[in-house]
């Protein structure tokens, strides 16, 4: 079987020419083995799916999540 390739344009020239400054190494990995970057570009679930719901209770992750924020006054921005 022979392949013929096109010339690569626009960004897909412009990656070829970025990752040329690197030494690496492409594996191939089978679909099922990207959970990870699939799970990513999934859209979010409602609060209530079962499956976060299920998910957050076996891997024990906490849903609250607080911020806490520390204000203070400054001597250069208080006006007198």
């Amino acid at each position: 079987m022979d392949f013929e390739f096109r010339e690569p344009e626009g960004q897909i020239a412009r990656w070829i020419q970025r990752l040329q400054e690197y030494v690496f190494e492409i594996q191939h990995r089978k679909g099922t083995s990207h959970g990870n970057a699939d799970a990513l570009s999934r859209r979010p679930c409602k609060e209530s799916c079962k499956h976060c719901t299920n998910a957050e209770k076996k891997f024990g992750m906490e849903t609250d999540i607080s911020v806490k924020v520390l204000t203070t006054e400054d001597a250069w921005s208080s006006s007198e």
